[in-house]
C-alpha cells in the first residue's frame, strides 16, 4: 500500500491510499514445498501454536505435542524420499536434523514452563527464535603457524562437548540470542593463543561477534570464557544442551592419560535418547 498526497490546480489537496494486490501461484507438489522449506521458519510457525498449549494446558502437553508433530513430519519426509526421486536423501536428512534439534531445544521442560520465555519467544523472527531455543555454536581454526590468527571460515557444530573434543578446534562462539560466548578450549589451543585470549577486536571471531550483536534489537551480553576455569566451564555447560552429566564425564575420562584396555561404550547423550524416542514412535505409525 502507498499513501500519498494529490495536489492539482483548482482542486482541493487530497490524501490518497493506493493499494496493489499481488497474486502468487502455489506449488502443487508437497515434495518440492518440503525441499524448499526453511526449517527455522517451519519451526517458528509451529512454536506459536505450541506456546498456547504450554500456557493453557501445561509444559508436558506442549512437549508431547511437539514430539507428535516431529514424528509425523519425519514419516512424511521419509515416505516422500521413497516415492520421489527428485528429493535426495541428504536434503531430507538435513531438514529433519535441523528441525529435530530445534524441537529438542524447545522441549526442555524449563523452557516450556517459564512464562517470561514464552512471552519473549512468541514475537521473535525465525532466525532469532532458533538462536534462543538452540544456540548456534561456531568453531574457529588457528592460523597455519599456530599463532594468534584465526581462520575466517568457522564450522557449525552441535551443542555437545564431544563436538569440541572431536573437532580439535581452539576457539568457539556460542550465540544464544541474549548472550554471546567466546570460549577458548585450551586442550586444543597453542600457548600463544592462550596468552593472547580474548582475541583482538580485528580478529575473525570478534568480527563475527560484532555482526551478531549489531543485528540484535536488544543488548547482548558478551562473555569471554576459557576451559580450565571451573566457573567458566560450568557456564559453557549450560549451553551444551545435547549433553548430560554422564556423557560429559565419559568424554573427560577418555581424554585422560589412563590406559584404555577395554573399549568402553559411551552412554547415549540426552539428544540421542530424544531421537531414539522419536524413532520408536515413528515405527508405530
Amino acid at each position: 500500500a502507498l499513501k500519498y498526497t494529490e495536489v492539482r490546480a483548482g482542486w482541493p489537496t487530497r490524501r490518497l491510499l493506493r493499494v496493489h494486490t499481488l497474486q502468487f501461484s502455489t506449488d502443487q507438489s508437497a515434495e518440492r514445498v518440503r525441499r524448499e522449506a526453511d526449517p527455522e521458519v517451519v519451526f517458528s510457525l509451529l512454536t506459536r501454536s505450541v506456546l498456547d498449549v504450554a500456557r493453557n494446558v501445561g509444559p508436558d502437553a506442549a512437549a508431547e505435542s511437539m514430539r507428535t508433530w516431529l514424528t509425523v513430519l519425519m514419516r512424511k519426509v521419509y515416505n516422500s524420499e521413497r516415492e520421489s526421486k527428485k528429493i535426495s536423501s541428504a536434503q531430507g536428512t538435513a531438514f529433519i536434523d535441523r528441525v529435530s534439534r530445534l524441537v529438542y531445544g524447545l522441549c526442555q521442560k524449563s523452557n516450556l514452563s517459564d512464562p517470561y520465555l514464552l512471552s519473549r519467544w512468541e514475537n521473535l523472527p525465525p532466525e532469532w527464535l532458533a538462536a534462543a531455543v538452540y544456540p548456534r555454536m561456531l568453531g574457529f581454526t588457528a592460523g597455519e603457524d599456530g599463532e594468534g590468527i584465526y581462520g575466517t571460515q568457522p564450522r557449525d557444530l552441535h551443542l555437545a562437548l564431544s563436538s569440541m573434543v572431536d573437532s580439535a578446534l581452539p576457539l568457539f562462539i556460542i550465540d544464544a540470542y541474549t548472550t554471546v560466548v567466546v570460549y577458548l578450549y585450551t586442550p586444543s589451543a597453542s600457548l600463544h593463543l592462550q596468552a593472547s585470549f580474548p582475541p583482538s577486536e580485528d580478529s575473525a571471531p570478534m568480527q563475527v561477534v560484532r555482526r551478531l550483536r549489531r543485528r540484535r534489537p536488544i543488548r547482548t551480553e558478551l562473555l569471554a570464557l576459557r576451559h580450565g576455569v571451573k566457573e567458566d566451564e560450568a557456564m559453557v555447560n549450560t549451553f551444551l544442551i545435547e549433553d548430560d552429566e554422564r556423557e560429559a564425564g565419559a568424554v573427560e575420562l577418555n581424554m585422560s592419560d589412563q590406559p584404555q584396555n577395554d573399549p568402553v561404550q559411551e552412554p547415549a547423550s540426552a539428544y540421542d535418547r530424544f531421537r531414539l524416542e522419536i524413532s520408536g514412535a515413528l515405527d508405530k505409525l
